[in-house]
């Protein structure tokens, strides 16, 4: 199958169309046909830092994905072929950015139909990486305010549609450049300081 590879750790330069292996489907996996597939600042990070650990070279990135399912393993039984679906593939696996991939499908979800393919490949590790600020690490309680540092990208608009965050309940600041997505105040701290009542 075609895919764009990461050959080394490096500039844009390392980027390369190859040849690669069709992907076998673990007993857990989904067998995906990307219809789209997102590039994400950790794509980036990847192709120019690596991961922790051992990977070899060449690796194919591509962490957000929406597609139709065209196999699986043996053990899925909550999707089936034709199914559209968005997941974000696990950084410890090869990406999207082929023209299959494999995922867990239980880290899969079925594509809303009111979404195109374009809108639901955005929404894997935005929404994943708000979901775990606000669970995970934050432990957010109902009517806690929440400030969002360099709020104007993806993952400060996916914490603001949360049912347990209230839009007047974020406040995001923002750089010279940005502006707030959503309905909290936004602070511009190239102009001053943010006083907290």
């Amino acid at each position: 199958m075609k895919a764009m590879v990461i050959t080394a750790l490096g500039g844009p330069e390392v980027l390369q169309a190859k040849d690669m292996p069709k992907p076998t489907p673990g007993e857990y996996d989904l067998l995906i046909e990307p219809h789209v597939a997102g590039l994400n600042p950790v794509d980036i990070k990847i192709r120019k830092h690596g991961l922790r650990g051992d990977r070899s070279f060449p690796f194919i990135p591509g962490y957000d994905v929406s597609g139709t399912v065209v196999g699986m393993g043996a053990k899925v039984t909550r999707f089936k072929e034709g199914d559209d679906v968005y997941a974000s593939p696990s950084l410890a696996r090869h990406g999207a950015h082929a023209e299959l991939v494999c995922v867990d499908a239980r880290t899969a979800a079925y594509k809303p139909t009111t979404l195109t393919h374009e809108q639901a490949a955005a929404l894997p590790l935005v929404t994943i990486t708000a979901w775990e600020s606000l669970h995970d690490r934050a432990r957010l309680h109902p009517r806690e305010t929440v400030l969002i540092h360099a709020g104007a990208g993806g993952v400060e608009e996916a914490l603001r549609v949360r049912p347990e965050v209230r839009a007047e309940g974020i406040d995001a600041e923002v750089g010279e450049r940005g502006g707030a997505a959503g309905g909290g105040d936004a602070a511009d701290l190239q102009r001053g300081r943010i006083e907290v009542e």
